[in-house]
C-alpha cells in the first residue's frame, strides 16, 4: 500500500445565521480517495453538528468534543470515496448558528 498523497484544501469561514452551511470543495482524483473535514464553532448558543454530506453523499462523524475551555465545540467528519471535482460541502446544525464557524477540508489519495 502506498502512502496517502494530500491533495486539495479548502477552508472557509462562512457567515453564520443559518442552520446549515455550505462551500465548494475539489476532491482530487486518484485510488483510495478520502475527504476529511474539521468544523469549529463558538458554543455559546447551545448549537451542535447534526451532521455533513459531500455531493450529497452523507459523511461519517469521527468525532465531536466540546472544548469548555475554549469555549468551542468541534467536529470531524471523512467519506471514503469521494466523487471527483468541485462538488458541494454541506454542514448541518440543530438550529441557526450565529457565532463565527470555520471549515478545513482536505483531500488525500494514494
Amino acid at each position: 500500500m502506498a502512502a496517502p498523497v494530500k491533495g486539495n484544501v479548502t477552508n472557509a469561514n462562512p457567515t453564520p445565521g443559518s442552520n446549515s452551511h455550505s462551500i465548494n470543495h475539489n476532491q482530487n482524483s486518484g485510488s483510495n480517495k478520502l475527504l476529511v473535514v474539521l468544523v469549529t464553532m463558538s458554543n455559546a448558543n447551545g448549537r451542535s453538528f447534526t451532521g455533513a454530506t459531500y455531493n450529497g453523499i452523507q459523511m461519517t462523524q469521527l468525532y465531536q468534543v466540546n472544548r469548555s475551555g475554549f469555549s468551542q465545540r468541534m467536529v470531524c467528519y471523512h467519506l471514503e470515496s469521494p466523487a471527483d471535482g468541485n462538488n458541494t460541502l454541506k454542514i448541518n446544525f440543530n438550529g441557526n448558528q450565529f457565532n463565527p464557524i470555520s471549515i478545513h477540508a482536505r483531500s488525500f489519495t494514494e
